[in-house]
């Protein structure tokens, strides 16, 4: 049983906040990082300004003054652990998809395209270095990209999660190139969400939007997948992991489609398929949720007991876990859990005899870190992004923290970083972290060592 205080510091809050204030902090406590991304570009010179210089497991929560004296990340009770599941509905969601799938690529409505073809569209061009002041520590060496201007305004779509070539396989990359993965949802009223897959070789950045669909068999073949959230992203082997909340959506990049129409409709019509004015679309192939099959997207507990939401993901190579966070305003309690996977499937690895089947969270903590956006791991130290130690919650526009921690350790900062820092990546063959920010206007893809 957790403790009252373990509940009260926790908090209630809701799975889903505005995305315009949503800071981020990293005020790790125990952790051991393990994360990764794709090979580091040249350093680009940044402007001026953006220049600066294992634990035992418990049943609740530290005392409020060990707490207060020194946060630390603590493991949860393994009876605890063992309540945190993804569903899945075998039939529903993933026979039938896969069917549906297989039947509109058999009739010829719809071809295929590759992820490096898409990121080599060229059909937006983005700029190299950082484009904006970021807070960085220089000694860290920082380098990334920005989106193209409309892109990085942010009127219609907001950046949340962030993978690459470097976690897709161990190579880290894809026919020889470094890719990238970012995971947006809509603003100002747009209903969907959509990932970006991009190239940037250190002196050029290409990149082309993906709507993400549902295929639903019939003559409209497929439909657009709404309301989400995309908080974070994975690309694992060809499949492409997306959470929203309560649920963790499975795409497969062997299926990536390319449109016949530039329309606003979704689906087929008069034989040419569309995808809301992309150029491409993506089809779901497996859905699983960590509470009840038809509960909205959403539907979960931040800082628990209950529902563990899926509010962020990185891949740990070196255990082979998805790592997932909790976004908790405002204050920390927010659950971190490892949830191992099949390198056979490239999905969640499933406690039952099917090869595809539900799955269970390996190991869980409890983070002190306030607004926590983002946690990757190196295999054995976490990286978190949120709310800077000490910074008041309610003012806006402050920039994030990244900080780390091994499992009981002390939570120490790295550096600052990017207003509203999001997802975190970790790269184990460059060893540089990846992140991006969701600030409209001054949005990023950045890189650091996290050692100087």
């Amino acid at each position: 049983m957790r403790s009252n205080l373990f509940a009260k510091l926790r908090g209630a809050s809701t799975a889903r906040e505005g995305s315009g204030r949503r800071t981020v902090t990293a005020l790790l406590t125990g952790l051991t990082l393990v994360g990764g991304l794709a090979a580091a570009q040249p350093a680009m010179a940044q402007p001026a300004a953006a220049q600066s210089a294992g634990a035992q497991p418990v049943t609740g929560r530290p005392a409020a003054a060990d707490a207060a004296a020194t946060p630390k990340l603590v493991k949860e009770d393994q009876d605890q652990t063992r309540t945190y599941h993804l569903n899945i509905d075998r039939n529903r969601d993933y026979l039938d998809l896969g069917k549906a799938v297989t039947a509109l690529e058999n009739s010829g409505a719809v071809t295929t395209a590759s992820p490096l073809s898409v990121a080599q569209s060229a059909q937006h061009t983005g700029r190299k270095g950082l484009c904006h002041n970021t807070e960085l520590d220089g000694t860290l060496k920082w380098d990334g990209f920005c989106w193209d201007p409309k892109d990085d305004a942010g009127k219609d779509w907001t950046p949340q999660g962030l993978t690459g070539s470097h976690d897709a396989n161990r190579t880290g990359t894809i026919d020889g190139h470094h890719l990238y993965v970012a995971s947006w949802h809509g603003a100002g009223g747009n209903p969907g969400h959509r990932v970006t897959i991009a190239e940037s070789d250190g002196s050029t950045v290409t990149y082309g939007h993906v709507l993400l669909v549902r295929p639903t068999g019939g003559a409209q073949g497929f439909a657009p997948v709404d309301g989400r959230h995309a908080d974070g992203v994975v690309w694992y082997g060809s499949k492409l992991l997306v959470a929203n909340g309560n649920e963790l959506e499975v795409y497969d990049m062997r299926h990536l489609w390319k449109m016949d129409a530039r329309e606003e409709r979704v689906g087929m019509a008069d034989g040419k398929a569309s995808a809301r004015w992309h150029d491409w679309a993506l089809p779901m192939v497996a859905r699983y949720t960590t509470g009840p099959r038809d509960g909205a997207p959403g539907a979960c507990e931040p800082g628990g007991p209950g529902t563990i939401c899926l509010s962020s993901l990185s891949l740990d190579r070196a255990s082979n876990t998805l790592v997932s966070g909790e976004f908790t305003k405002h204050h920390g309690g927010g659950r971190v859990a490892r949830w191992p996977l099949d390198e056979a499937t490239a999905m969640p690895k499933s406690t039952t005899a099917d090869n595809v089947g539900p799955a269970q969270a390996s190991v869980s903590y409890v983070s002190p870190v306030s607004d926590m956006q983002g946690v990757a791991s190196d295999g054995s130290t976490f990286y978190m992004a949120g709310l800077c130690p000490g910074d008041d919650p309610e003012k806006d526009a402050q920039y994030s923290c990244l900080q780390y921690a091994e499992p009981g350790g002390e939570v120490r900062t790295l550096t600052k970083g990017p207003i509203y820092t999001q997802n975190l990546s970790w790269d184990p063959n460059a060893r540089r972290l990846w992140g991006l920010n969701e600030r409209p206007g001054k949005t990023v893809v950045f890189s650091i060592k996290t050692s100087r």
